[in-house]
């Protein structure tokens, strides 16, 4: 039986200099038969929310993917107020209570709404897989990984939910990069996905390898998340507890329970699985025959 998700994503394509991991996640769910895509949910982020709603529409069209699309939240300013994502995802698990899992890759502040509008709704997911957070990864270790640190409130609330949940962090992404071979491969497909989607990965290599911290390549960091979902035997699996900084510059960073031993022990606070580690050539694999196989 096919895992049915619901994606809250923050995609761009159009954008130089903005990240392209959403987008490539959104076509790896597609291409995985293991995966019902239920909908998309638009969140501000990487992009602007318009932005955003509109490198979805494209990503579905090139594919032709008919999926919803769902307007939501548009800055942090949004978190507790009505949206089209916000009752989209309402009324999708309401009525499948239990089948849904929702897989976040943007700031949370969608899906912290939907908890506050209905406290029954995060008891109706499946599960959750959250793209976020970092325990020791260059300077974000101390101010916070981007999803968190954008919208710490709408973090907060929805790590607390008593729920089971994964948060994939920056950590565990860092140890799979894409570069100039996995490109290769993708235009050499000759396919007119692999042309689309050759046209928005060259520029975003390129910039990491001669501008940002990654000489190789580009970290994936949002298909790591999505992978978790199709084979989650690919992580080794590992209990945490934390809490969240809600304010200030360093809103979103991960801090330690007063009184646990350690991040890998759990007080019954606010358990979460956070995998410390990643079959980094399995991943590839999987992910690089996904996208070709579009």
């Amino acid at each position: 039986m096919k895992k049915r998700i619901i994606i809250d994503t923050d995609p761009n394509i159009h954008l130089r200099g903005k990240d392209i991991d959403d987008a490539l996640a959104i076509l790896f769910c597609i291409a995985s038969t293991e995966l019902e895509v239920e909908g998309l949910t638009i969140n501000f982020g990487n992009v602007k929310a318009p932005v955003g709603y509109q490198a979805a529409r494209d990503i579905l069209a090139a594919v032709d993917a008919d999926i919803p699309i769902m307007r939501g939240a548009a800055s942090p300013a949004d978190l507790g107020r009505e949206s089209e994502a916000s009752d989209f995802l309402l009324r999708t698990v309401g009525e499948n209570p239990g089948q849904i899992l929702l897989l976040a890759l943007a700031p949370l502040t969608n899906v912290a709404t939907a908890c506050m509008l209905d406290e029954g709704f995060a008891a109706g997911l499946k599960g959750l897989v959250v793209m976020g957070g970092t325990l020791d990864f260059w300077i974000f270790k101390y101010i916070g990984e981007f999803n968190l640190h954008q919208d710490a409130r709408a973090a907060a609330t929805v790590i607390a939910q008593p729920i089971p949940k994964t948060l994939i962090t920056m950590d565990l992404c860092s140890q799979a990069v894409f570069t100039q071979e996995h490109l290769d491969r993708i235009k050499a497909a000759g396919t007119e996905v692999s042309g689309f989607c050759a046209e928005f990965i060259e520029p975003w290599l390129e910039l990491n390898r001669r501008i940002f911290f990654r000489k190789k390549g580009f970290i994936p960091w949002d298909v790591v998340a999505a992978s978790y979902v199709v084979d989650p035997s690919l992580f080794q699996d590992n209990a945490c507890t934390f809490n969240i900084v809600e304010e200030g510059f360093r809103r979103g960073r991960l801090i330690e329970v007063k009184g646990a031993k350690s991040l890998q022990s759990t007080n019954g606070k606010r358990p979460i699985n956070m995998p410390l580690k990643l079959d980094s050539a399995g991943f590839m694999d999987l992910f690089l025959e996904r996208l070709l196989s579009l």
